[in-house]
């Protein structure tokens, strides 16, 4: 919570809080999705038992990196062997959570390839776009780099979801102009 203010302009923490309450009251199926740095990383055990607390289904740690508002706070990126160990910190507490806990390996030692490969774990999730986000006004994002953009996947509209066909598409935007997501 004291971090969240560093990556999201304006965040009100207990406001966001309210919602994911509220959102759960009225039914809908709630994730959190927070992205870890050298400041709040040691908030990831603390996150996942707000979010079994809260009864939401998913816990999704990303890591920030050098786009966006990450270029402004390079000092504060998990370096690999930090990132390697606050993913076994993650996984380790994950057991005991009743929500699915997800954390890309961007990094992991040699001997744990296989294992993450085995998980299913073959790179960015958004590549897959098997999980998406719906924000309040309807938009769908498939990735957490994109929730300050106007970038997006697809609107939902007469309860389905109408894929966006421009060029700000965060699909189509980011695997052709941005090489940190190859």
């Amino acid at each position: 919570p004291e971090a969240a203010g560093n990556l999201r302009v304006g965040v009100d923490y207990d406001y966001v809080k309210r919602n994911i309450v509220e959102a759960l009251r009225l039914g809908f199926n709630v994730g959190i999705i927070t992205c870890l740095n050298q400041e709040n990383c040691n908030e990831a055990v603390d996150m996942q038992v707000l979010g079994d607390k809260l009864g939401v289904s998913l816990v999704n740690f990303h890591r920030l990196m050098p786009q966006g508002r990450g270029r402004k706070l390079v000092k504060h990126i998990i370096g690999p062997d930090d990132w390697i160990e606050t993913c076994r910190t993650i996984e380790d507490y994950a057991k005991s959570m009743k929500p699915v806990v997800l954390y890309p390996p961007v990094f992991c030692r040699p001997e744990e390839y296989n294992k993450y490969k085995s998980l299913g774990y073959l790179g960015c999730t958004a590549r897959s776009a098997d999980r998406i986000s719906i924000l309040p006004d309807g938009t769908v994002k498939l990735c957490s780099l994109f929730l300050d953009t106007k970038h997006h996947f697809g609107v939902v509209q007469n309860g389905h979801i109408e894929m966006n066909m421009h060029l700000n598409n965060e699909l189509i935007w980011e695997f052709s102009t941005v090489p940190w997501c190859e």
